[in-house]
């Protein structure tokens, strides 16, 4: 069936061609750089506004002040310091390659070591009355979280967090651009875990890409394949599974005794073979009430 537009299609605030550049630097030509659809609708909510702002409606999706590049720490493992595989946002270059085909946002240099996000929170309704409702987009699959909630520990989360969802989380190694480690948040929290710096140094031993799959196809939920050295500080059993642990009082759990744990409290989710030198060099196993707290409180009160 041949798709007519509507014949009021002139009534919009700008011109169709106009909309369709501003939705094309929304799609990254690195599928794990793209921002999420509520960042999207952000820039489009701005420039919608403003209906002067069609005759540049480039410069309006990417000025600072609409969208921004989030630098990430340089995980090359070079040891290299400085600028190089870093940028600006005002580096940003923006080619328009045939615009029929859209326009096609580039970093420079073009290396993923960025995250795009809008600097202010999109206009949405927010759910106040759903605690399990974290109004806030999965980065991986764009769908609103709701239940728990995965956010890397090693990206920065100013202004905004990298979020997966349940599900997405389950394949974190094959949807985020490495492998890093996600604090597990159980409902909506007061006080947002926002830094512009990682929490966390990358900890995991070996840099691991790789998709585990069932006979029936679907991804399985990647294992902590650590050696035989951590145990859970409730049972004193060698922890099989993920290792949880918590963000506020350093306790190390297992699966089971998580779930135990004070409700208020956030858990570091280790699933894979950790740098021992890296983490004795965060924390102090031997005496673990020297180890300041990761976080802060991020519940007003439990629930």
């Amino acid at each position: 069936m041949h798709y007519e537009p509507p014949s009021n299609v002139e009534a919009l605030p700008i011109p169709v061609p106009a909309v369709k550049r501003l939705l094309g630097t929304c799609w990254h030509s690195q599928p794990e750089e793209r921002p999420s659809a509520a960042h999207c609708l952000h820039i489009l909510t701005t420039v919608l506004s403003d209906p002067h702002s069609s005759d540049n409606v480039d410069s309006v999706a990417l000025k600072v002040g609409d969208l921004q590049l989030v630098s990430q720490p340089n995980d090359s493992g070079d040891g290299a310091e400085g600028t190089e595989g870093r940028t600006d946002v005002n580096e940003v270059a923006v080619t328009q390659e045939d615009e029929d085909n859209g326009l096609h946002v580039h970093t420079v240099p073009p290396v993923p070591n960025y995250l795009v996000a809008a600097s202010s929170p999109p206009t949405f309704d927010i759910n106040d009355s759903d605690p399990l409702d974290h109004n806030l987009s999965c980065n991986a699959c764009n769908t609103n979280i709701v239940g728990l909630r995965y956010q890397c520990a090693n990206c920065p989360s100013f202004p905004f967090a990298y979020n997966l969802c349940a599900e997405c989380e389950m394949k974190s190694f094959d949807v985020h651009p490495r492998p890093h480690v996600f604090l597990k948040f159980n409902r909506r929290v007061d006080r947002p875990v926002q830094t512009q710096h990682p929490l966390l140094p990358n900890i995991y031993k070996t840099p691991i890409y790789r998709r585990r799959q069932s006979l029936s196809g679907s991804v399985e939920p990647i294992k902590f394949r650590g050696p035989p050295s951590v145990y859970c500080d409730l049972c004193m059993t060698i922890i099989e599974g993920a290792w949880y642990r918590c963000g506020h009082c350093n306790a190390d759990l297992c699966d089971f005794h998580e779930q135990t744990h004070d409700a208020t409290h956030v858990f570091l989710v280790i699933k894979e073979e950790v740098d021992w030198d890296v983490l004795r060099g965060l924390w102090d196993f031997d005496e673990p009430s020297k180890n300041p707290p990761l976080l802060e409180p991020v519940f007003a009160q439990s629930k």
